[in-house]
């Protein structure tokens, strides 16, 4: 399954790719630190469930994935870009990028050049892998 994100802008490229890397790695809990996860303790369970399903989803062949399991990786990377994006950038930026956000899932990658401004994420990929285009 492969992940493409874009915000149809090319100056926020590196944030795509900030972001996307977190993504391969599987890792969402790293989007909140600890003091967040201190101040509520039932965040890091939330989180650890989200992303436990994300990573179930991700690693079932695009042709063999359920509607569900789409929509499950969808939601999850629309939620945790927003997260993720109003930590670092600020608040019209943010407000900018979440509105313009897109993500859809295929099966390969297979595009053109894109100014930078479409990222693909492979989180299945040894080490999770990322591609700008």
């Amino acid at each position: 399954m492969v992940i493409r994100i874009t915000v149809s802008d090319n100056d926020f490229s590196e944030y795509l790719e900030r972001f996307g890397a977190i993504l391969a790695e599987g890792y969402l809990y790293r989007i909140y630190t600890e003091d967040e996860y201190d101040q509520n303790p039932k965040l890091f369970r939330t989180v650890h469930q989200e992303e436990m399903a994300f990573m179930e989803a991700v690693r079932v062949a695009h042709s063999e994935a359920s509607n569900q399991q789409v929509a499950t990786v969808k939601k999850t990377v629309r939620k945790y870009f927003s997260v993720w994006i109003e930590k670092n950038v600020c608040e019209e930026t943010a407000k900018y990028l979440k509105k313009s956000f897109n993500v859809e899932v295929y099966s390969a990658v297979s595009d053109r050049w894109k100014n930078g401004e479409v990222v693909y994420i492979i989180p299945t990929a040894y080490r999770g892998k990322v591609i700008t285009m």
